[in-house]
């Protein structure tokens, strides 16, 4: 080898030295920006008012899946924060991406399309038929509801055979507490609602005697839905089940449900 080869050799080799220096910077940045793979990437799940489940008390978010999440995301090693949404824009910013997760909701085939759920749930929900006492209101069965109005909050699914129905008078109402409204004051004939959710909303309203839960539908799990558009949803699913799982194992899980619901 000459000294014209080693001449090109230590050439070669200040060049590749440059280039890692170029590529170190890069590789640093790509790894920060890709969701999910660095351990500093923030999670943003958004929710609404659902008493006692999850709800904004001023700004500081609440309830018994509020608890459960802070718990399990500490569990994780995983930063997260929470958005106030109503559930419309919810379930569209995980549809498009523009949040990591909506708490809390039914697994629906629709939803499946963009959605991601982790295998372990976060609570159950029970929902009712709920007349005014005093109406002479009658439901016996989901049937009894073509001859009446019935109030709904947009976009929330209650039951499989609810929400099979059609021909319904529905009238649709943004939140829980502005249906509860509508049926005290008359402009529906019936609500259909999660039991400890109504009851929570009509205590604070002093109208809790006022209401007839008449008929009770299938309980059901309420899931943390996770953007299927965003790429670190499906290890955080990952994440959130093994912590769930170390909960319900650990006693916190059951300690967190009797805290909330322990007239259930």
């Amino acid at each position: 080898m000459g000294p014209g080869s080693r001449m090109f050799l230590v050439g070669c080799d200040a060049v590749a030295r440059v280039f890692l220096l170029w590529l170190l910077p890069v590789a640093l940045l790509a790894a920060w920006a890709a969701p999910g793979l660095a351990g500093d990437v923030e999670s943003v799940i958004a929710f609404d008012n659902y008493p006692p489940y999850h709800y904004w008390e001023g700004v500081t978010p609440r309830g018994l899946n509020i608890e459960l999440l802070d718990e399990a995301f500490a569990r994780m090693g995983r930063k997260h924060r929470y958005e106030r949404r109503t559930w419309k824009r919810s379930l569209y910013g995980v549809e498009h991406g523009e949040i990591t997760a909506l708490c809390a909701g039914f697994k629906t085939p629709e939803r499946e399309e963009f959605s991601i759920y982790p295998a372990q749930y976060l609570s159950l929900e029970t929902n009712w038929v709920i007349s005014l006492k005093g109406s002479g209101v009658k439901v016996r069965d989901l049937k009894d509801l073509y001859r009446l109005s019935v109030g709904v909050v947009s976009d929330y699914g209650y039951d499989r055979r609810f929400d099979a129905m059609e021909g319904l008078n529905k009238e649709e109402s943004k939140s829980d507490e502005l249906l509860l409204r509508k049926l005290l004051n008359g402009r529906v004939d019936v609500m259909l609602g999660n039991g400890l959710v109504i009851r929570h909303l009509a205590e604070r309203m002093k109208a809790a005697d006022r209401l007839d839960f008449q008929l009770k539908l299938a309980s059901e799990p309420l899931y943390l839905i996770f953007s299927r558009v965003r790429p670190e949803s499906a290890p955080l699913a990952g994440e959130l089940d093994r912590a769930l799982e170390s909960m319900h194992a650990d006693g916190v899980y059951h300690k967190l449900l009797d805290k909330y619901q322990p007239a259930s």
